[in-house]
């Protein structure tokens, strides 16, 4: 669990268990799980971007289907 403070107020942002992440792609993920919410998105997109985007970070080379390249695209630039 990680604590984010966006938008104006704390938000408790759940980690998905994954052994390969960093405490930083951690971090990573809660921001931009944070970014997909203050967007307007339901928390199963931010999930579902956050986790892509988290990805993404760790493995650059990685590509995913246009609709969800798009989505990340529009995190890391909110």
């Amino acid at each position: 669990m990680r604590l984010v403070f966006s938008n104006g107020k704390w938000l408790s942002v759940r980690i998905p268990l994954n052994p390969c992440w960093s405490p930083s792609d951690t971090w990573y993920y809660a921001t931009m799980w944070a970014a997909g919410v203050r967007k307007g998105l339901d928390e199963k997109k931010a999930t579902i971007l956050a986790e892509a985007a988290t990805t993404k970070r760790i493995y650059p080379e990685i590509v995913f289907d246009s609709t969800l390249e798009k989505g990340i695209s529009d995190l890391v630039e909110a």
